[in-house]
């Protein structure tokens, strides 16, 4: 079986000032998905289905999969919807408002 490709993977947010690449979420093409770990040890789940972007199961802000708005704050504090990258705080709106978790660290495309 072929190992999914790493996008990229830095070991602390402040490396991704030397590496930060930048994942343009509409390039997911649908069925695809990204596996997004942040610095808080969470693992995020963006499929990309017909009908928009979903974060399935995580088990506080959307215990069922739901459909979602992405953005990335990046390390000047700038939001960049429907972006995301390495050093970026990984955010999503869910039904009580927008949610923003901390740095990414790894981003995996399956």
């Amino acid at each position: 079986m072929e190992k999914a490709p790493i996008l990229g993977k830095i070991e602390a947010p402040e490396e991704a000032e030397r590496v930060e690449p930048v994942f343009d979420l509409e390039e997911l093409k649908i069925g695809e998905t990204l596996i997004v770990k942040t610095k808080s040890g969470t693992t995020y789940r963006i499929e990309s289905r017909d009908d928009g972007l979903y974060i399935p199961g995580h088990p506080e802000y959307c215990p069922t999969p739901i459909k979602t708005s992405i953005y990335g704050v990046d390390l000047n504090g700038e939001l960049r919807k429907g972006e995301v990258g390495l050093g970026f705080k990984l955010g999503f709106s869910e039904q009580g408002g927008p949610v923003t978790r901390s740095r990414i660290l790894e981003i995996v495309r399956v």
